[in-house]
């Protein structure tokens, strides 16, 4: 967290976080995007799995973020939608859960998961 020298639209503070080793890639969206190309099952699960965790009431989407030599994930800035669309402007609530499903497959780690 950091104060500015000068209000910025409002906003006395900002978030910043260091920069992401490797190379930054959004996996799906707040909407309907996934991407195909360089998909991967474990954010696409991360999402589904959300969503049954939290017993249908909050889904994490809007994954992105890197891959590391390990070929571990550091996910960063989601985006969340809620029955209540109580997180924002990104937050579309069931819609956006809607189309998450419209676009996803469910893979071996969603299986896996129950």
């Amino acid at each position: 967290l950091m104060k500015l020298d000068e209000p910025m639209d409002g906003a006395e503070y900002i978030s910043i976080e260091e920069q992401l080793p490797g190379t930054f890639l959004k996996y799906n969206s707040n909407g309907k995007f996934v991407n195909q190309k360089e998909k991967s099952r474990t954010a696409q699960a991360f999402s589904h799995f959300s969503y049954h965790s939290s017993e249908s009431r909050l889904m994490v989407t809007d994954i992105q973020g890197t891959k590391l030599p390990d070929n571990s994930f550091l996910f960063t800035d989601p985006a969340i939608h809620s029955q209540k669309r109580s997180f924002g402007e990104s937050d579309i609530g069931p819609t956006g859960m809607k189309n998450f499903f419209e676009n996803h497959s469910c893979n071996q780690i969603c299986v896996r998961m129950g």
